[in-house]
């Protein structure tokens, strides 16, 4: 999905006045919402890891709407966290947000999973390497390097549902060095230990999660872009075909 040059905070002389996004993330077991302007983040809120998405989403939705004063009219779009991730969890933060544009007609972007977890690292000069845990015996991953000049990501290893050693050596190959966030990283980080050696470091902490604030700022590049969704036709991004996909060829293959 990287195609928008996309500005950290504090690195942004060309920004658009007046863009207010609302950010839903749902790609995990923890969700969240917020609503990020030019300026940075005007809220963020977030629920638990056992939390069920379609139970808070709508709610939190609300609160950050009454904490901030802020209206759907002063909204510039709606942002939303479009895969890889937990199926359901992606399912349900896309119809939410589907479902509010067509109440307040806003434009919907759609982000990355991998590249908003991604910022939850440092820009520096070690590649960031975001990872969700995909099940199966297997990682959603890719390897990032902040490009300060152009203000993007520069994908070193491109996203993909990937065998946890395989995926490593894919990073061992391109950099000796490499920051490891997201649960797929706290799932396998033995793996990635054992691949990269000293070279393998890994986030702590609440830098394992993806957050709604970091899907809003890259929003605003997208929307700023006019990198906008078509309601009708967005779908997860899933990058592996799902358990009724998987059952439906299996039903069709015994048929042939």
């Amino acid at each position: 999905m990287t195609a928008a040059p996309r500005r950290r905070p504090g690195e942004s002389p060309g920004a658009l006045p007046g863009d207010l996004v609302l950010a839903v993330e749902t790609s995990t077991k923890s969700g969240s919402v917020a609503i990020v302007s030019n300026e940075g983040l005007r809220v963020e809120i977030m629920h638990g890891l056992e939390a069920t998405h379609s139970d808070h989403i709508l709610g939190a939705v609300d609160q950050a709407l009454r904490d901030t004063s802020i209206s759907f009219a002063d909204l510039t779009g709606l942002a939303v966290s479009a895969g890889p991730g937990s199926f359901t969890g992606l399912r349900i933060g896309l119809a939410t947000v589907k479902g509010l544009a067509e109440a307040h007609p806003l434009p919907i972007v759609a982000v990355s999973t991998l590249e908003a977890l991604a910022m939850n690292a440092p820009a520096g000069r070690t590649p960031v390497c975001p990872t969700l845990d995909a099940r199966k015996g297997e990682v959603y991953g890719a390897l990032f390097a902040w490009d300060g000049e152009a203000g993007d990501w520069r994908a070193l290893v491109p996203e993909g549902a990937y065998a946890p050693e395989s995926f490593a050596r894919r990073v061992a190959g391109a950099t000796e060095e490499a920051l490891f966030l997201g649960d797929g990283a706290q799932v396998y980080a033995d793996i990635f230990a054992k691949v990269l050696g000293k070279g393998a470091r890994f986030a702590a902490g609440p830098a394992h999660q993806p957050r709604a604030a970091w899907v809003g700022w890259l929003g605003i590049a997208r929307l700023q872009a006019g990198l906008t969704e078509d309601p009708v036709s967005l779908v997860p991004r899933y990058l592996r075909a799902s358990e009724a996909e998987l059952a439906w060829a299996l039903r069709e293959g015994g048929r042939g």
